[in-house]
């Protein structure tokens, strides 16, 4: 990382409030705790929060999509203190924990490819129908031919 960019995060660093500092902190407990959670419990330990997680919520309101995006940009000074490089599972499903903690709608997309290409799988977070955090879901979206959002039966 050069200085020029080291000074920009640092000045950019300053401009957050002390509850924006809070929320970054529990962001990273959080990914810690998803990312112990997916790396060390067998899947079927924790299913139920993944089924639980991908149920569509209801419709966002201009404020809570609002609220949304601010979540996400502390998000990303999270995910740069974090020590460990975070996948798109981790960053979903941390981001879909604080929505829901702070009652946001929000809605978890597990998708994978099906077919003679190679395996792939991504997952996102979308708010009303749109993706969160994402800049090529639309693209991924594409080449997904199952989605895992609603509810699956045991």
């Amino acid at each position: 990382m050069d200085i020029n960019r080291i000074a920009k995060l640092l000045e950019r660093a300053r401009e957050l409030t002390l509850d924006d500092w809070q929320f970054v902190g529990e962001s990273v407990f959080e990914l810690l705790r998803v990312d112990l959670k997916l790396s060390l419990l067998p899947y079927s330990r924790w299913r139920d929060e993944l089924l639980e997680a991908a149920q569509a919520e209801g419709e966002a309101t201009p404020e809570e999509l609002g609220q949304g995006l601010l979540l996400v940009d502390r998000f990303i000074w999270a995910q740069r203190l974090y020590p460990r490089r975070v996948n798109c599972l981790r960053r979903a499903l941390t981001l879909y924990r604080l929505f829901r903690r702070r009652q946001l709608p929000a809605t978890l997309k597990i998708g994978v490819t099906q077919g003679p290409g190679p395996f792939g799988a991504h997952a996102w977070l979308e708010q009303d129908g749109e993706p969160i955090y994402e800049a090529d879901a639309r693209a991924a979206e594409q080449h997904l031919t199952f989605y895992f959002d609603e509810p699956v039966s045991a």
